[in-house]
């Protein structure tokens, strides 16, 4: 019996994409694709995905930050009028 094997030769995306990533580290694939195209390599974003993904140049994704929970207090009411004073801002145009 005979089988499919495929014939991929990726070493010259390989070699592309270690340029790009050693001169721009924080560049995703979309952007060393966009690079690629302007240089005039005609590569389809599919071969260039797979090798990006199998060098392992994916950047992690940032999380975001945590903010605290602020501990919820009661409002404090005043005991005597004129004890507080707020004052309102208000703009005319």
């Amino acid at each position: 019996m005979y089988y499919y094997e495929s014939v991929k030769d990726d070493s010259e995306v390989m070699t592309k994409l270690l340029e790009m990533a050693a001169l721009r580290p924080k560049e995703g694939q979309d952007k060393m694709h966009q690079r690629l195209r302007l240089e005039g390599y005609n590569w389809n974003r599919k071969p260039i995905r797979r090798v990006y993904l199998k060098l392992g140049l994916n950047i992690r994704r940032r999380s975001k930050k945590r903010i605290p929970a602020r501990v919820k207090q009661p409002l404090l009411q005043t005991e005597q009028p004129n004890q507080c004073w707020s004052m309102d801002f208000m703009s005319d145009s």
